[in-house]
């Protein structure tokens, strides 16, 4: 990484970033050599910034949640990790009855399953037993139980390839079986619709 990218990353962007970061800190498995710049997001600006730092310069970049499931070599990884994490885990609720929920792409699976649960909506309760975070949760269209996130996604927020922000509705991803059809992306927020019911049911349901 040149000291041009290293000092324009330090002063356009608005949070932590850290360089020659070992990735086995941020994956389930432990292993994985160091990245040149790990970028820690604390909003979608900051996503925007680093992937058009990143298309400017021609730098790799690739965007990391828990790092469940993944395999980083020894050798690390040359170019730009975009870490999601806090900052991009916050949940809003609106709609009837706070049915729909805005959920930031770092939250981590598990947490919005008990959440959701504990206010009683369904939709994403069963997904208690998946590892990683709602972005990663819906690039994959992760499921268990008979429900998977093309059931429940509304809408999601990603920075494209160009560093662009946009809004694409769920209905237009390329849902399949384990996939969403997204590529070359950053999910950044998702609006999911879940259903009101029986706050104990849900809670119930989460050990099924």
């Amino acid at each position: 990484m040149t000291p041009a990218l290293t000092s324009a990353l330090t002063a356009r962007l608005g949070c932590e970033v850290r360089f020659g970061e070992p990735l086995a800190r941020y994956t389930t498995y432990r292993i994985g050599g160091p990245a040149k710049a790990v970028v820690f997001p604390r909003r979608a600006a900051d996503v925007v910034e680093t992937v058009r730092l990143a298309r400017e310069t021609e730098t790799p970049w690739l965007a990391l949640g828990l790092g469940s499931n993944v395999l980083v070599a020894d050798a690390g990884f040359q170019g730009i990790v975009v870490r999601l994490g806090k900052g991009l885990d916050q949940i809003e609720r609106s709609g009837p009855g706070g049915s729909e929920w805005s959920v930031g792409a770092g939250l981590p699976v598990p947490l919005l399953a008990r959440q959701s649960a504990a206010a009683g909506h369904s939709g994403a309760h069963r997904l208690i037993g998946v590892p990683g975070t709602v972005g990663g949760g819906i690039w994959m269209n992760a499921g268990a139980h008979g429900q998977d996130f093309s059931q429940i996604t509304r809408a999601v927020e990603l920075v494209d390839a160009s560093g662009e922000a946009r809004v694409v509705p769920g209905a237009r991803l390329g849902w399949r079986y384990r996939s969403s059809g997204l590529v070359g992306v950053v999910l950044v927020r998702a609006l999911l619709e879940l259903v009101s019911g029986d706050p104990e049911k849900s809670k119930q349901e989460l050990a099924l």
